[in-house]
């Protein structure tokens, strides 16, 4: 948490001194929006503090941290510079890269996946999840989760029935909507079992896997450019 809220500060930094050299100097009120992947958690625990210890403000830079929505596109919204930063799941910003947008990732806020399909006490294993509802929320990434965990249990992911549900797995299991769905199992995972202690959880890393940092922070490589230090606090 204490690294994450350092880095913080050195982007804020940079920013800083992007606007330093826009300006020619002076005193600065610049705004910055760091768009986060999901509904504020643990993970997020050292932007919250930075900003709560008031780094950001001590720098001259107004940050804004928002929470995304059904639909939110981060990836489009830093690629316009609508945002500056945005925390987002390794496998987006893989899939981003290799489609030419020139994104980068400067730090790990999560060292392990914590990606994972969430299913009814029923299925007992991913495999049965063939012929099933998974609900998925339209991110590329949980298609390559799904399709991992599947396939790692000897299943065909081809013949899963994937529907699109957004961000209420939780809500769509509980409800019956769907048989299972992909989530965090930090965060939909803990507040699923507060309800319903037998719902089964299959870790993307327990079926096949390579263990990898699920969430990194992007920028675009303008936003530090300029800023030596933001490349070495990463």
């Amino acid at each position: 948490m204490k690294r994450c809220a350092a880095l913080l500060a050195a982007m804020l930094s940079a920013v800083a001194l992007g606007a330093c050299g826009a300006t020619g100097g002076g005193s600065l009120d610049t705004e910055a929006r760091l768009m986060l992947d999901f509904q504020p958690n643990a993970v997020h625990s050292g932007i919250y503090l930075a900003t709560a210890r008031g780094f950001d403000t001590a720098l001259g830079v107004d940050l804004n941290v928002e929470v995304p929505g059904d639909g939110t596109d981060a990836i489009g919204l830093l690629l316009s510079n609508r945002i500056q930063f945005a925390v987002l799941d390794i496998h987006d910003l893989a899939l981003a890269r290799e489609k030419g947008r020139d994104l980068v990732a400067v730090m790990a806020l999560v060292q392990r996946p914590l990606a994972a399909v969430l299913a009814d006490e029923s299925v007992r294993s991913p495999r049965a999840l063939t012929g099933a509802r998974v609900g998925v929320t339209g991110l590329p990434s949980d298609d390559a989760v799904l399709d991992s965990i599947v396939s790692g249990a000897g299943g065909d992911p081809s013949k899963v029935r994937r529907t699109t549900i957004g961000f209420s797995a939780v809500a769509s299991l509980l409800s019956g909507k769907v048989d299972a769905a992909t989530a965090f199992w930090n965060v939909e995972g803990v507040a699923l079992k507060q309800k319903r202690s037998t719902i089964r959880e299959f870790r993307v890393d327990d079926f096949g896997a390579p263990r990898y940092p699920e969430l990194v922070l992007a920028v675009r490589p303008e936003t530090i450019q300029d800023s030596p230090d933001l490349v070495q606090a990463a």
